[in-house]
Formats: C-alpha cells, sequence, structure tokens
C-alpha cells in the first residue's frame, strides 16, 4: 500500500506540472507577437541650400568668366552682361564694381554668391549682373576686397573692355512717312559752322550745341565721327559717322533697343531724302536714325547720322520735339566743300 500511495504522488507530481505547463504555453500563445520596426534607410545627405542666380533680360545676354579678363565684348542697348567670378564672401572680401566717368554700363542688384559646397565657409562663384543703358565704350573694372578695408589695396582685380553699340534699322513693317522736313522754318540765321577739311564737309548747329570730334583712340569711329550734344542735354547725343567708300571702319550699328522702330518723316540731305526712323518705347521718342538702305552715300563718302536718348527707359524724360528738329535741320545743312 505504501508502495502504491508513492507511486500515485508521483503520478500526481508529474499531471500537475504537465498541466502547468500546457497553461503557460497557451498564456504565452495567446499574446500578440511583438511588432518589430522596419530597418530604416540612412539618411540622404544634406544637400547645399539652392542659392539664386542672377535673371538677366531680355534674351541674348553675354557671359564672362575669369578667363575673359581682358578680352572686348559688345553688347546693344538694354542687354545684360553676366560676370561670375572665384570669391568667398565668408572672408569679408566681395568683388565690387570700380566707379567710372561716362558710363555706359549699371549695375543690376547685389552680387550673388552661389557655394561649391555646403560646408561652412566653402568658396564659390560671385555673379555681378551689368545692363547697357547707352551706346559707347567702357572698360569695366572690378574689385575684389573688403568694403570696410579703406586704402587698402585689392586682392584681386577683372578688367574688361565692352562696347555698346548703337541700334540699326531693322526689317520691321513701314510706316507712313510724313511732312518732309527740308529746313528751319528761319534758316540757320545765327548757327555756327563746323568744317571737317580732310573729308569736305562742312554743316551748321545752334550755338548752344556743343561739338566734338571723335579722336579718343578707344572708340572703334576715332576720326570718324562728330558729337554734337545740347548744352542741357548731357543724355542726348547726336553723332555724325562718315568715312571714304575705300576705308574699310564700319559705321552700322549692331542692333536696336527695345521699342517699335518706324519711319516718320525724311529729311533732305545733300540733295536727296533721307528717312527718319524713330525708336518709339512707352509713347516716347529714344532713337532717331537717318538711313538711305541702310546708310547714306554721296560720291565717295559714306555717312551714318543717329540721334539718341543715352538715359533709362524709366526716366520721365526722352528726346523732345524740340531737340529732334534742331536734329533734323543739322542734318540738311550738310554741304559738300572743296570741290
Amino acid at each position: 500500500m505504501k508502495l502504491n500511495t508513492a507511486l500515485l504522488s508521483i503520478f500526481g507530481v508529474l499531471v500537475g506540472a504537465l498541466l502547468i505547463s500546457a497553461c503557460t504555453n497557451a498564456s504565452l500563445a495567446a499574446q500578440p507577437t511583438p511588432t518589430v520596426p522596419p530597418t530604416q534607410a540612412p539618411a540622404a545627405p544634406t544637400q547645399p541650400p539652392e542659392v539664386p542666380t542672377p535673371q538677366p533680360t531680355p534674351a541674348g545676354d553675354v557671359y564672362a568668366t575669369g578667363q575673359d579678363a581682358g578680352k572686348t565684348v559688345s553688347l546693344a542697348v538694354g542687354q545684360t552682361l553676366v560676370v561670375t567670378l572665384e570669391g568667398n564672401p565668408t572672408t569679408g572680401y566681395n568683388w565690387y564694381a570700380v566707379e567710372t566717368e561716362n558710363a555706359v554700363l549699371e549695375q543690376v542688384g547685389e552680387p550673388v554668391f552661389s557655394a561649391n559646397t555646403a560646408l561652412l565657409g566653402s568658396s564659390g562663384m560671385i555673379s555681378l549682373v551689368f545692363r547697357a543703358t547707352a551706346h559707347g565704350q567702357q572698360d569695366l573694372a572690378l574689385a575684389y576686397e573688403r568694403s570696410f578695408e579703406k586704402g587698402v589695396a585689392p586682392l584681386k582685380t577683372f578688367t574688361m573692355t565692352v562696347v555698346v553699340e548703337a541700334p540699326q534699322p531693322t526689317s520691321a513693317a513701314p510706316q507712313a512717312t510724313q511732312t518732309v522736313i527740308v529746313s528751319p522754318a528761319e534758316g540757320w540765321k545765327g548757327w555756327s559752322v563746323y568744317t571737317n577739311e580732310a573729308y569736305g564737309f562742312s554743316f551748321q548747329y545752334p550755338p548752344e550745341w556743343k561739338v566734338e570730334d571723335l579722336e579718343d583712340p578707344s572708340f572703334t569711329l576715332a576720326g570718324h565721327a562728330v558729337w554734337l550734344t545740347p548744352d542741357n542735354g548731357s543724355n542726348i547725343l547726336l553723332q555724325i559717322a562718315f568715312k571714304r567708300s575705300s576705308e574699310t571702319i564700319t559705321l552700322g550699328r549692331t542692333g536696336v533697343g527695345s521699342g517699335d522702330l518706324v519711319q516718320n518723316g525724311t529729311v533732305m540731305f545733300l540733295g536727296q531724302e533721307v528717312i527718319r526712323y524713330v525708336l518709339v518705347a512707352q509713347g516716347k521718342d529714344y532713337t532717331v536714325m537717318y538711313r538711305q538702305d541702310g546708310k547714306i552715300q554721296r560720291g565717295n563718302l559714306e555717312f551714318t547720322i543717329d540721334l539718341d536718348y543715352r538715359g533709362l527707359y524709366t526716366d520721365p524724360s526722352a528726346l523732345t520735339a524740340g531737340i529732334e528738329a534742331n536734329a533734323d535741320a543739322i542734318v540738311a545743312s550738310v554741304k559738300m566743300i572743296g570741290g
């Protein structure tokens, strides 16, 4: 009996252990399986901030870099020149335009910096934008310096020559020609006389206008042009360009500014009519070009004659009726001399 009792006790212990194990497994099975978070991709490297670049207008702008130092570029009035040079403003240095007299370019906005990398203090490229505002020539000079350091030579310099060509008549549909202008209402009484002995012609001009023979060798028309400006109109220029047919110099213009080019009247020039091509923008006249088949040919001489307002289109003034009438009369007064 004692043996049987012992066996029953052992059997009871085993059954109890089995029941406890079964209950534990059932409890574990009832619990939800823990969710393992998915493996995350490594974070993308930080990209350098997007730096706005200059947006010049209109189309056909000219671009220059450090490799263009010392070169000459040509623009038309209204075009822009974008100069991009190496620099690092975080050092306190930046590129600045050196002021010059009789400038034909104006800077548009401030220099724009684009870093080479996202690293703090990284060097990069600095862009400056300039718009051509008047025809002529300018030596564009830039200096890489600290603005707060006075009397200290620039760390680097950049120079290039910019020629802003005067506009040429386009093939725009001509408008109705108006009254032929022959001479001032009272002739040229009291006007001064200019004479060019070398090329054998003369003309008359109002005494309040200034006359200058273009002799500066930096201009392509040196020795081949006369400039006339009214005393009260520093932004107004009447240019009479000339050459012999045998000379290879080019008198023409490379383009016109924005606006409408229309035919508006004619002027008698050495016995023949020449057409007045007028550039009109925002209801104002900015240029008058006197032409006959693209130029004016008289004997062995060729002429191009242009009246230009050299200021900005945003200026309230432009060519006035009085200025144009005087220019027409100057053109009509041209005479050949010396046979």
